[in-house]
């Protein structure tokens, strides 16, 4: 009888441990949901880390950002002017539409990464 109950005990014990690793997941980064704040820039040769000064401005962490949200809309952010949408991914093309507009990006490792004219944006979650 003993043993019954110690094996039943193990079993509850994996299996609670397995429910566990799940919501981990989940909750570190097993969703693109989220927010992403500027990381860098990159312009030809030129790279612009956040923090760093660019035109005699210095560009933050919040002058751009892109909140994905679980159900799927979006909030970008571009010097503090918001603009909503939504968002769609597929492995790791993102799709975000906005203003009627729709712009794919690559979702890669809590990172976005934009692509558009010359320019080269990074937005970490």
């Amino acid at each position: 009888m003993k043993t019954k109950v110690r094996n039943l005990a193990a079993v509850a014990a994996a299996v609670l441990a397995l429910i566990l690793s799940v919501v981990l997941f989940a909750a570190c980064g097993g969703s693109a949901a989220g927010t992403y704040k500027f990381s860098s820039m990159t312009m030809g040769d030129e790279t612009v880390e956040a923090g760093e000064e660019f035109m005699g401005v210095t560009i933050g962490e919040d002058y751009m950002t892109i909140e994905l949200k679980e159900d799927g809309t979006a909030v970008v952010s571009t010097m503090g002017v918001e603009t909503e949408g939504a968002w769609e991914l597929d492995g790791k093309t993102l799709t975000l539409t906005v203003a009627g507009e729709s712009m794919e990006c690559t979702l890669s490792g809590g990172t976005i990464t934009v692509e558009e004219d010359g320019a080269t944006l990074e937005l970490k979650k």
